[in-house]
């Protein structure tokens, strides 16, 4: 050890003739060495590396949940303006809710099917939970109110949109 530091460390002079001189500690070229080593290293290591944190994009997921939203499109549309004669009870649509419960269980299980899918998956447990609210309503009224049509075709559409715009943003690499 030199004036009480280690020897590895040297002590450094800075500072101008005038003014009061200060001692630096430099731990030398081996330590800054090293740092830019691992430094280095760690930033190939993170080059190398692909960190995927979303499922990537299914255009069947897509083209699926679009042929969903013309099949409730069509129930409510059928629904608002009938044509002469129509039974619009809920036993009439009940085939057309059977074909799109069904769909939406296949578009669950297709998102589930993919890996780091939490959002998508999600999206779809509250589609699916909305429609299943507007059969109850249609159900227990035997036949659907104008306003819950508009209302809930205004939500299935947003919930869809926004299924739609989750997955495009996984092929747009957002």
């Amino acid at each position: 050890m030199t004036g009480g530091l280690p020897e590895m460390i040297e002590p450094v002079a800075l500072g101008h003739p005038l003014r009061r001189n200060i001692t630096v500690r430099s731990r030398g070229p081996a330590s800054a060495s090293r740092k830019g080593v691992r430094l280095l290293g760690g930033l190939i290591l993170l080059a190398g590396c692909h960190i995927q944190l979303v499922s990537d994009y299914d255009d069947q997921f897509v083209k699926d949940a679009t042929d969903i939203q013309k099949e409730i499109d069509t129930l409510l549309q059928n629904q608002r303006n009938p044509v002469k004669g129509a039974d619009l009870s809920y036993e009439a649509s009940k085939p057309a809710y059977n074909k799109i419960e069904v769909d939406l269980s296949s578009l669950l299980a297709l998102a589930q099917s993919h890996q780091m899918n939490d959002p998508t998956i999600s999206q779809v447990d509250k589609l699916i939970d909305t429609v299943r609210g507007l059969e109850r309503i249609h159900q227990r009224d035997n036949r659907l109110p104008p306003f819950v049509i508009d209302t809930e075709q205004v939500t299935i559409r947003d919930q869809i949109s926004s299924i739609v715009r989750t997955e495009n943003a996984k092929k747009a690499g957002t």
